[in-house]
């Protein structure tokens, strides 16, 4: 028998904490599902279950960022929905982060939970700034998005029906893309109404209705050349 992938066994792993979660994922399931026996798993991850749901959480985190967080750094915040519906497999996977939060022999793992969520409320958040959302609807934007997909997620799993993420999506996509609309619509409102505010009243001053100021001149030449006329006669 070769020597175990790394990588294999962490994905089989986080497989199973996704579905069954940290408490629910016991050490014979563990190595029915990597195929292992303890022995090997311990000589693999020394810490033991605690050791692999770390390196789970770094594998799922890293995928994760490419799909959904990646996008939002170019301000394709389409581009992180559709990554959302992706990375969850349309609704079949679950969220090992939510699972964690509800998990109360989970605690060890909070900071890397809170990351999780700061940095893609974070990534949401600025994303919609530069949108032109204004700041406090932009960071209530990204909150309640956040927890709609953990709740669609979780509904999903409830009520054995993936399609409720992607009727969350639409929903939330729908919200997000009204606020950028009506942020758009006051910029161009506002920009729309400077320019009123500098437009020019009345005439310029090149087109001024003063007569010039030569003109009398060339009319007291005229008179004075009649007079020498008349003289001469």
């Amino acid at each position: 028998m070769g020597k175990p992938n790394r990588v294999e066994i962490v994905g089989k792993l986080a497989e199973l904490f996704q579905a069954r979660g940290y408490t629910g994922a016991g050490m014979a399931e563990i190595s029915a599902t990597t195929g292992l026996g303890r022995g090997s798993l311990y000589h693999l991850f020394p810490d033991g279950k605690a050791q692999m749901m770390r390196e789970v959480l770094a594998a799922v985190e890293h995928d994760f960022q490419a799909a959904v967080v990646a996008p939002l750094e170019s301000g394709d915040i389409a581009g992180m929905f559709a990554g959302i519906l992706t990375f969850f497999d349309h609704g079949e996977k679950q969220s090992i982060w939510g699972k964690l939060v509800h998990d109360a022999a989970a605690r060890d793992f909070a900071p890397e939970v809170q990351e999780h969520f700061n940095t893609w409320r974070a990534a949401l958040t600025k994303a919609l700034l530069s949108l032109g959302v204004d700041r406090g609807l932009a960071a209530s934007l990204s909150e309640r998005t956040l927890s709609g997909v953990e709740g669609t997620l979780t509904l999903a799993a409830g009520f054995d029906d993936a399609g409720a993420l992607s009727r969350g999506l639409r929903t939330m996509s729908a919200e997000v893309t009204n606020a950028i609309s009506a942020a758009s619509g006051s910029a161009t409102g506002s920009a729309g109404r400077l320019a009123r505010s500098q437009k020019p009243t009345g005439k310029p001053a090149a087109e001024s209705t003063a007569k010039p100021a030569n003109r009398a001149p060339r009319k007291s030449a005229a008179k004075s050349a009649s007079k020498k006329a008349s003289k001469a006669k």
